[in-house]
């Protein structure tokens, strides 16, 4: 199972020790000997991660069979205590799986060192050629970057001011309500909070225009609240959360 599918599984139906059981009912529906063969690809994502379970708690036992296909011998045992741990323990890998992803995205730190140290080898990283983005930053991809949000701010600006001329000269609302606009002056106050956090690294490796415009918008005060910011994930919080909100009161003193 890919990681998507495995991320959809956690979030969209919990599992309960009575799938569980439930599932091992109707093997043993088809199997009165208590020995089922299951063929290749005949069970589902989710029956697969519900026999995996099953097998963690005792309740089958699991040989491989001819043809690759699978043999269970269903033990007629199991603990549902088992059976809880494991599933919390799918659920726990899962989102770890995520997280993973999430921080190799997100930290400032060089790329191949964090795939290094995820797969355990502490071995220098010695790179051939040019390492990572983060360390050897591509000025060309930077500056494209920089450029295309600018003018996607351009755009909502001017979209902006078009919605609301028709919709005066209609007489009623838009129909679609644009995002609001951000001070400029503010806004370039926090591009520079961005520059000195990236410490000389690309500027998108701490956060997106984008994500500082909401940030103004929505004007956080807690590092709970920054972090329902689309964009703002835990690594960001842990990394930049407190200076940026530190930044944000000065941005308030400065206007009164």
């Amino acid at each position: 199972m890919d990681l998507g599918r495995l991320i959809r599984f956690i979030t969209e139906r919990e599992t309960s020790v009575e799938d569980v059981r439930a599932f091992m009912a109707r093997l043993r529906e088809r199997a009165p000997e208590a020995i089922a063969t299951v063929g290749r690809g005949e069970l589902s994502d989710r029956e697969r991660i519900l026999l995996s379970i099953a097998e963690r708690a005792g309740a089958a036992e699991l040989a491989p069979a001819p043809g690759g296909a699978l043999s269970v011998h269903l033990t007629g045992r199991g603990s549902p205590r088992e059976a809880h741990a494991a599933i919390k323990a799918a659920k726990d890998r899962g989102w770890e799986s995520y997280r993973s992803i999430e921080r190799f995205i997100t930290r400032a730190t060089c790329r191949r060192r964090q795939i290094l140290d995820h797969f355990g080898d502490r071995g220098a990283g010695a790179p051939s050629g040019r390492c990572c983005d983060v360390c050897d930053p591509d000025a060309v991809l930077a500056r494209a970057l920089e450029l295309a949000s600018h003018g996607a701010r351009t755009r909502t600006r001017g979209a902006a001011n078009r919605s609301g001329r028709g919709a005066r000269a209609a007489g009623g609302a838009a129909d679609a309500v644009p995002a609001e606009p951000v001070d400029e002056a503010q806004f370039e106050r926090l591009r520079s909070w961005r520059r000195e956090r990236a410490q000389g690294k690309p500027a998108y490796t701490v956060a997106a225009n984008a994500t500082l415009e909401e940030v103004l918008r929505r004007r956080p005060r807690t590092l709970d609240e920054l972090g329902r910011i689309r964009g703002v994930g835990p690594a960001f919080c842990s990394a930049h959360g407190a200076a940026l909100l530190s930044e944000l009161e000065r941005l308030v003193d400065m206007r009164t």
